[in-house]
């Protein structure tokens, strides 16, 4: 029969003031706590970051397994830090956000000094967009389901303009990549996705686009101040504690 996690929540208060934890999880296959906290701190310390945060994690989890709670949460949370340490070792993240028809791929395509990011007076970008530093220009599509596809950067926006309702295909393209000479873009990554108030698909990627970022750069439309579809993602970025910063929208083309 399968083997039975055992909890036993042995620990005690020695003479030393060291807290001991003897025999806290017993399973076959998974390494046993050390036997006091010192030791477990010595065990960790020499581990790197990311592996520290796992071992915890799995600590938490089977202890939660086993005294019969839900681990969601533990595993939600080491999620998180992943992502948190994956994106520290990345350039950092800068996002433009606006509601959709204001134009911030034109403000992207000024902040780049040339034509990259897809123009159009309707809702122009339909999938999240990264911009990055590279000596030569060129974009790939990020599949989350089959290997990336490397496309000239016109071939790359024609694909999108002709697949942007196309929903089936959309929610296997994790974002796509742009690669671009461009001098702004050797400090910091410029990030761009669907307009909030557009579809409700493309406003839930645009939620979700947020947590994906370091800080945003914020396109205001003054006829669109005070709508509700605006306020959910700012109360979203203050109650991160990521920087934003706002700019008025360009009202007419340049």
């Amino acid at each position: 029969s399968a083997s039975k996690t055992v909890f036993r929540d042995s620990s005690r208060q020695t003479t030393s003031g060291n807290v001991t934890m003897n025999k806290n999880l017993e399973q076959s296959g998974v390494p046993r706590l050390p036997s006091n906290l010192p030791e477990l701190k010595g065990h960790l310390d020499g581990l790197p970051e990311e592996g520290r945060i796992e071992e915890i994690g799995r600590f938490a989890r089977d202890a939660a397994v086993t005294i019969g709670i839900d681990p969601a949460s533990i595993d939600a949370a080491l999620l998180g830090a992943k992502r948190k340490m994956e994106s520290a070792r990345e350039p950092f993240r800068l996002g433009v956000i606006s509601e959709f028809r204001v134009r911030k791929s034109t403000l992207i395509n000024a902040l780049l000094g040339q034509e990259i990011a897809c123009t159009d007076i309707i809702e122009a970008t339909a999938s999240e967009c990264r911009f990055r530093y590279s000596e030569s220009t060129g974009a790939c599509l990020m599949y989350s389901d089959r290997e990336p596809e490397s496309l000239s950067v016109e071939k790359a926006n024609e694909v999108l303009a002709e697949r942007r309702d196309d929903t089936a295909w959309l929610a296997t393209l994790d974002h796509v990549e742009y690669s671009v000479n461009s001098e702004c873009l050797k400090s910091f990554d410029l990030w761009d996705a669907p307009g909030i108030g557009g579809s409700d698909g493309n406003e839930r990627l645009a939620n979700r686009f947020i947590e994906r970022l370091g800080g945003a750069l914020w396109v205001i439309d003054a006829n669109l101040v005070g709508k509700a579809s605006i306020a959910g993602p700012l109360n979203q970025l203050k109650a991160s504690g990521k920087p934003f910063a706002s700019t008025p929208a360009r009202s007419n083309p340049a």
